[in-house]
């Protein structure tokens, strides 16, 4: 799917912001400024509006999650997770790391990787409804487009025991989990409509 990346999206909507607010005190400066009101406090306003443009796009505004990749679209995990419909896992979550993003369509994408204990992978496939249904034994959906993206490497046994079910009409899950050390790794992909 041919997808523009998040920070285009937003690097795009400050710029428009940014020009529309400067052509608004731009207009002010030229009707006004024969009116008597001061052009100095006109001009102030544009750069202070040029500015906030500036700042916004360079991130000054608001802090992305550290735990998020870059690119990824500014939402919490907890506001992601909300956003789909998800259960959060319900342990300590090891080296969490997660993008999401929305496509130019409005097709949303949610990806995480997190490394939990054996009996906590467990509880959440049951949280997520999806234990019973049946495991497909084949490619985990972790392929290149992942690996170059999140450098997320597949070192489990392939076939895989993964799982894949829509949790909502317009939620759907694939879940890979993946042996690690004493615990276990989990990889979620979720697309919605």
């Amino acid at each position: 799917m041919n997808r523009w990346p998040g920070w285009l999206l937003r690097a795009r909507t400050v710029l428009l912001a940014s020009v529309c607010g400067a052509a608004t005190v731009w207009v002010c400066i030229r009707y006004f400024g024969r009116r008597g009101v001061g052009r100095q406090v006109l001009r102030w306003a544009m750069v202070t509006t040029l500015a906030s443009g500036l700042l916004t796009s360079a991130g000054g505004c608001g802090s992305l999650d550290p735990r998020a990749y870059p690119g990824s679209d500014g939402r919490s995990f907890e506001r992601a997770l909300r956003d789909f419909s998800l259960p959060a896992p319900a342990c300590a979550l090891g080296n969490l790391r997660y993008y999401a993003d929305t496509d130019i369509f409005g097709g949303e994408t949610l990806e995480f990787r997190v490394e939990v204990t054996s009996t906590c992978a467990h509880e959440y496939v049951t949280k997520l409804g999806i234990d019973d249904s049946p495991p497909y034994f084949g490619r985990p959906f972790l392929g290149t487009p992942e690996e170059r993206k999140f450098g997320w490497k597949w070192t489990g046994p392939r076939p895989c025991v993964c799982f894949e079910r829509f949790v909502t009409d317009r939620v759907q899950v694939s879940v890979a989990i993946e042996d690690a050390g004493s615990g276990k790794t989990i990889y979620l992909q979720a697309l919605q409509d």
